[in-house]
């Protein structure tokens, strides 16, 4: 059987964490390893080290927002929601600001104003690029709902008005 591969880590004297140095890290930074065939997350494993089992539907958290930190006194037991309430309070959200980039999806209504302002003289028609910014939203957003990609929902109730 293979021996476990020491955990090297190196403390933030500002912060008090420890931070992983010899273990690869998954997705949004959270170091891990191999135990008994299945990857682990090792704030998960120090913790169940530590302190003991984790119970069923309770998350490892970190207090320091630090993924990469295994200290145990930086650790803690939470739910999902309570997870989320202290994303929403550390301010740790950051997929909210990358879909603002990414753009919005538009609303029915925004489509309709966005298909009439494309049917001006060609002269004062805007430019996708603007029509981008004006929406907040991206440039293929746009072309799509121009080409009504996006637009089977809104295309059903136009027709269900005919209909009426």
């Amino acid at each position: 059987m293979n021996e476990p591969k020491a955990i090297d880590y190196e403390i933030d004297i500002n912060t008090g964490c420890f931070n992983v140095t010899s273990h690869s890290k998954a997705g949004k930074g959270y170091p891990r390893m191999e135990r008994n065939g299945k990857r682990v997350y090792l704030h998960r494993f120090i913790w169940e080290r530590c302190f003991g089992e984790i119970p069923k539907g309770k998350c490892v958290c970190h207090k320091c927002d630090n993924p990469n930190c295994i200290n145990p006194e930086h650790l803690w037991l939470g739910s999902r929601r309570e997870n989320a309430i202290s994303m929403i309070r550390t301010g740790r959200l950051k997929f909210v600001y990358e879909t603002k980039r990414q753009g919005r999806s538009l609303t029915d209504e925004e489509i309709l104003l966005l298909r009439r302002k494309c049917h001006q003289i060609p002269e004062l028609r805007p430019t996708v690029e603007e029509l981008a910014k004006e929406f907040n939203t991206t440039k293929t957003r746009i072309i799509n709902a121009l080409g009504n990609r996006r637009g089977l929902v809104l295309t059903k109730r136009i027709i269900c008005l005919y209909f009426l």
